[in-house]
């Protein structure tokens, strides 16, 4: 993963996503919380944990999780615009 400057991290910090967040957009894709947690490289429990509020996701999984999330769009798109 690309190294993030000082300033995108305290960016990042202060744009806390929620567990309500997460939840909504792994539904949005129809994820399971099993499928999110191997993506991640979590365990089960953790992303459930995230989704009811008992603990929050570490800033580094929320970048593991957009870079996830983007790298699965673009091979989506690639594969819609094959011919």
């Amino acid at each position: 993963m690309a190294e993030c400057e000082r300033g995108d991290y305290n960016v990042l910090m202060e744009t806390a996503v929620t567990g309500e967040d997460l939840r909504r957009w792994r539904e949005a894709r129809g994820l399971t919380q099993t499928a999110l947690a191997r993506a991640l490289g979590v365990e089960h429990n953790t992303v459930y944990r995230w989704e009811v509020g008992l603990r929050s996701p570490p800033a580094g999984r929320i970048l593991d999780l957009a870079l996830t999330a983007l790298t699965q769009e673009i091979a989506t798109a690639r594969t819609q615009h094959e011919p």
